[in-house]
């Protein structure tokens, strides 16, 4: 056969071939390679929270700021190199569905983390589960106290960092000394309405009254109750909706909050229903606005507490994974625990010691349009977390709340207590998708 000479167009000698060859051998091994030894599989996160129920308008807030912020995980490349996925699964405003759905995100799904509960009742049933599977949860909203475990991490503020300012602001700014307090008969309620008479007391301020409310008509004889005692000041452990009814009983009875102020320790949502009735009314807030994007952009408007937390939760379980280099659940919880974000005003640090994160507060007032504005300036220290207040040791504490336990024959909350919770109420849809994955 005729041999093409080395000028023929077209013509490869042996030596290019080799060599195109090599190139083609030496990229298809470092594709092997990095298959073989780089993790670019999703990692698997769940969401837990109610979506049905009487909490899914109060949770929904905090599901989709989650959302947003693994959102923002995605956007900015993941994590370790790896995409994140989440699978959004319904408390249904039940402990026991709470626990279920723990065990089976952990158990089915593979997840890594849990990000979710508001209620005290759903949260220590997935505590159980949590501890069962040496697992992780990390809460997101305001609560009690009174808890700590090796297993949660607490991204929203404890009862030790809202009670005392806001006792603060009714004992030097508005001079009371003569308390009334007004309580539901659940686990938030009576732990609450326990480390604020404890901090009176120790301040030498007086109570000279109290009133718990189990069911709607008890407002009115709480009310009638507040206006014979004419105290200094009436703080309340009963959630927004709640405490507007009755603020305006009070009104009825010609007890303003302008003369008796009316703290409401529950956190508020920012613009609160029945404004006319509830103003001057006043609760204590965190100032946090979430950490910042990946992209360095913020949310716009100014977040509430419970979706600035949801984002705090997302952004110290990444930041562990990075540190970590891992998502190996023992590893990020160790991680974890030395962890802190940037805010627009300071750090956001947790407390390695109580797995709880320093927050800085602020005392809020309500306008007659519902809309919120400081009272005070805000402290810019940041207060220490102490999930057991110092007013008494640990032990007590953690006696004080199972004999609540007891009283409700097993459970974290009487079958007749009122609506009672911690965070923002407003209606919201269910996001979608059920599981979902940015790409």
């Amino acid at each position: 056969m005729p041999t093409l000479p080395p000028d023929t167009p077209g013509f490869l000698d042996r030596g290019r071939v080799r060599l195109l060859a090599g190139l083609v051998l030496l990229a298809a091994g470092w594709f092997v390679v990095d298959r073989l030894l780089v993790d670019r599989t999703a990692i698997v996160v769940g969401l837990l929270h109610s979506r049905t129920g009487p909490d899914a308008a109060t949770e929904e807030p905090m599901l989709e700021a989650e959302i947003a912020a693994l959102t923002d995980l995605n956007t900015g490349g993941g994590l370790l190199g790896r995409p994140v996925r989440w699978v959004v699964a319904d408390g249904a405003s039940d402990p026991q569905s709470f626990a279920r759905q723990a065990a089976r995100l952990i158990r089915d799904e593979g997840v890594c983390v849990l990000f979710g509960c508001w209620r005290t009742p759903g949260r220590k049933a997935v505590l159980r589960v949590v501890e069962a599977n040496d697992h992780l949860l990390v809460f997101p909203a305001r609560y009690e106290g009174l808890e700590q475990s090796r297993h949660v991490v607490y991204a929203g503020p404890v009862a030790s960092q809202f009670v005392g300012p806001g006792v603060r602001w009714l004992t030097e700014d508005r001079g009371a000394r003569r308390f009334f307090l007004v309580t539901a008969d659940d686990t938030w309620g009576r732990s609450v309405e326990a480390i604020a008479e404890d901090l009176l007391i120790g301040l030498g301020c007086e109570i000279i009254g109290r009133s718990t409310v189990t069911a709607e008509q008890d407002l009115v004889t709480t009310a009638a109750a507040i206006t014979a005692a004419r105290p200094d000041a009436v703080i309340s452990m009963l959630e927004w909706p709640i405490s507007a009814k009755l603020a305006r009983n009070l009104r009825s009875g010609g007890v303003r909050s302008e003369t008796t102020p009316l703290l409401v320790l529950p956190l508020s949502a920012h613009v609160v229903p029945g404004g006319e009735s509830m103003a001057g009314a006043a609760t204590v807030v965190a100032t946090s606005g979430g950490p910042s994007s990946p992209t360095g952009q913020r949310p716009p408007g100014r977040p509430s507490e419970s979706t600035a937390g949801a984002r705090t939760a997302v952004g110290l379980w990444a930041q562990a994974v990075r540190n970590a280099d891992t998502t190996d659940v023992r590893q990020v919880r160790e991680a974890i625990r030395y962890g802190s974000l940037a805010e627009a005003d300071g750090l956001l640090a947790v407390d390695p010691e109580s797995q709880h994160t320093w927050q800085r507060m602020r005392v809020a007032v309500i306008r007659p349009d519902g809309q919120e504005e400081d009272a005070a300036k805000p402290v810019p220290a940041p207060f220490r977390p102490f999930p057991f207040p110092t007013t008494r040791s640990r032990s007590q504490w953690e006696q004080f709340t199972a004999a609540l336990v007891r009283r409700w024959g097993g459970s974290w909350a009487p079958p007749t207590a009122i609506g009672n919770g911690t965070g923002d109420s407003r209606p919201g849809q269910p996001p979608s998708p059920e599981r979902g994955m940015v790409r």
